[in-house]
């Protein structure tokens, strides 16, 4: 049974953002790279992060390879065995939030903007911000 909790992260994209159709929903997928002052071999976390609806359009128009994200979301953990026996782990968000920040380190938060999900039942199709004429949230 996967575990299930609350997380937040910065790091940078491994690759550029790809657009599924999951039933009538669109779903945002990448996956970011998180480097931990506390391990000693400076190998980065990889967590898996899908952005669903509005928000998603939004993570997949603006972001490129290298870009660098705040993501705040649910994550699920999930141990598995690969077919040659080893043991792996994989970290997917489930994100509510992601905030752009700029092309320098992720911790800078320089030109940083927010695009979160919204609360349920609030009528709305995109998250916080203000819409600008061309649609952008920022």
């Amino acid at each position: 049974m996967p575990n299930l909790c609350r997380i937040a992260l910065m790091g940078h994209l491994g690759r550029d953002p790809e657009m599924k159709t999951a039933g009538s929903s669109e779903l945002c997928e990448f996956s970011i790279a998180v480097n931990s002052p506390r391990r000693k071999d400076d190998q980065p976390t990889w967590f898996r992060i899908s952005v669903w609806g509005k928000q998603g359009e939004m993570c997949e128009r603006y972001l490129k390879k290298g870009s660098g994200v705040y993501v705040d979301g649910d994550l699920d953990v999930r141990a598995y065995t690969t077919k040659d026996g080893d043991e792996r782990v994989s970290y997917d968000v489930n994100a509510s939030k992601v905030q752009f920040l700029g092309k320098g380190d992720a911790s800078d938060g320089g030109g940083s903007s927010t695009y979160s999900r919204p609360a349920p039942g609030d009528g709305h199709d995109h998250g916080g911000g203000d819409d600008s004429e061309d649609g952008i949230p920022f």
